[in-house]
């Protein structure tokens, strides 16, 4: 697994409501949001219903009514937690931006709907994704969830416990094979050069593209692809949760600084891009590609 460092136990310099935080059974309430959010959507079950434009989210983008539920959903769920636990945290969404909720020593990072056209367009897939950490930087996440709407299936990962698909635990041993399939991200046509296309030629023998960050790295977490990488800079709500789920499956994870590939901070910018393999060569590999 890719590492931080030297570990130290993540709530011994916390105040006791940020303990409380850390101490929530963060499946079980991802579960919830999960839940809530199928009955939102359930209101707005076509292209035209979910296209309804209302305002402009903290992230930059522009909010459609399926965005708004979304967070809505999670943000009671969350609200709910803060009360019922004692608990105390931070969240940063795409759409509310950065939320206290009593404390910053934990962080909440969450963006409710990874694969916001696919939702749109009622098209498979999009993704919940919620990453809990203790710091800063990708490398302080401490819990990854990511739930995949189409496929009905659920990504959980503990830093030093591993990481599962449903109830298997995920094998960091899977090699996968070379580079047979890759994940691309931020795909617009303008972003497929010739020089990154020249670079993938003899090396890279299949590319897809999901429309999802979270969902991508989930699939290199799994195996399924080989690497990934996103064509643009990408910001923290769309991949902390991912993350270390392709971590604690066994992989490796590089956000544009292969000296200080988990040095991308957990804001809502979007800082650089990230690309993640089943080894260190692939990983680097995709990144470099992209130079």
């Amino acid at each position: 697994m890719q590492g931080s460092g030297d570990q130290q136990d993540a709530s011994s310099a916390l105040d006791p409501a940020a303990v409380a935080a850390l101490a929530i059974d963060w499946t079980t309430a991802c579960r919830r949001m999960v839940a809530d959010m199928k009955v939102a959507f359930e209101r707005f079950p076509t292209f035209a219903e979910r296209s309804v434009g209302v305002g402009q989210g903290a992230g930059g983008d522009y909010t459609l009514v399926i965005d708004e539920v979304a967070e809505d959903a999670v943000f009671d769920v969350l609200a709910g937690l803060a009360k019922e636990h004692g608990a105390a945290f931070t969240a940063i969404s795409e759409e509310r931006g950065t939320v206290e909720f009593g404390s910053d020593q934990v962080l909440v990072i969450v963006d409710p709907i990874d694969g916001s056209l696919n939702a749109k367009r009622v098209a498979q897939s999009y993704s919940l994704s919620v990453a809990i950490a203790t710091g800063t930087t990708m490398a302080d996440v401490v819990y990854g969830y990511v739930y995949d709407f189409g496929a009905d299936e659920e990504w959980v990962a503990k830093l030093g416990e591993g990481a599962w698909l449903g109830d298997r635990l995920l094998d960091p041993a899977e090699a996968g094979n070379d580079l047979e399939v890759v994940g691309l991200e931020s795909t617009k046509p303008v972003f497929l050069t010739p020089a990154l296309l020249g670079a993938f030629d003899g090396e890279v023998q299949r590319i897809r593209s999901i429309g999802s960050i979270a969902l991508t790295l989930c699939q290199v977490a799994a195996a399924r692809y080989d690497g990934m990488l996103s064509l643009r800079p990408c910001r923290s709500i769309d991949a902390a949760a991912g993350q270390l789920i392709v971590r604690e499956a066994g992989g490796v994870v590089v956000f544009g600084d292969k000296a200080n590939p988990l040095a991308a901070p957990l804001d809502l910018a979007p800082h650089k891009p990230v690309s993640a393999g089943r080894d260190r060569r692939r990983a680097e590999f995709l990144l470099d590609a992209l130079a």
